[in-house]
């Protein structure tokens, strides 16, 4: 792995002895994901905008998925795939070589969802039960916790999420949001890879 992207992750780790891997998104790509939820707070305030809701777990007041063009030209989309070689790299103990370019996106071909890569945006009573992702690594970046909701795992952690904060976890790994109690909006982005052994 090139000493430039490896040096991304140098503050990330594992928390708790799981394999949940937590860090801080660099400031630039902390901007282009907000500007992503821009362009999705217009879809969301369109009056066309239940065509491109986004069906999830639990009840979020409103899902969108990153439009394909918006991901495939932004930097979080290569974070990413680096940041999951970089995690398949210190869980599975494997080379870098023998993960380079084997962490994909979960791609929805030809669906307005494109790419499993979405926002959701919560607020008062709104709630994700225990549920499990498609793909192999799931996770999720932090836009605006300002009420410090956790995203729990039960049984093993929990992890309150700060603005421009990521984790990344095994896709099976069961995980919640309790009911939201504040009227503040909570927003987050999830995603889901899939590693081809």
């Amino acid at each position: 792995m090139n000493e430039k992207i490896h040096s991304l992750f140098k503050t990330f780790n594992f928390i708790d002895n799981t394999d949940i891997l937590v860090g801080r998104l660099p400031e630039k790509i902390i901007s282009e994901v907000d500007d992503m939820v821009n362009y999705c707070n217009k879809i969301k305030h369109d009056d066309l905008s239940y065509l491109r809701e986004h069906f999830n777990a639990g009840r979020n007041s409103y899902q969108i998925s990153v439009p394909a063009p918006v991901l495939e030209d932004s930097y979080i989309f290569a974070f990413l795939n680096h940041m999951g070689e970089y995690y398949f790299h210190k869980v599975r103990n494997l080379p870098y070589e023998e993960v380079f370019r084997k962490v994909v996106f979960k791609k929805d071909y030809g669906h307005y969802d494109g790419y499993s890569f979405w926002v959701n945006y919560s607020y008062l009573n709104d709630f994700n039960p225990e549920h499990t992702h498609g793909g192999s690594i799931s996770g999720v970046i932090y836009i605006k916790n300002d009420d410090n909701e956790e995203t729990i795992f039960p049984n093993v952690t929990s992890y309150c999420g700060k603005k421009g904060d990521i984790i990344m976890f095994p896709a099976n790994l069961e995980h919640k949001v309790n009911l939201k109690e504040t009227i503040s909006e909570r927003i987050t982005i999830a995603y889901n890879m899939y590693y081809w052994d």
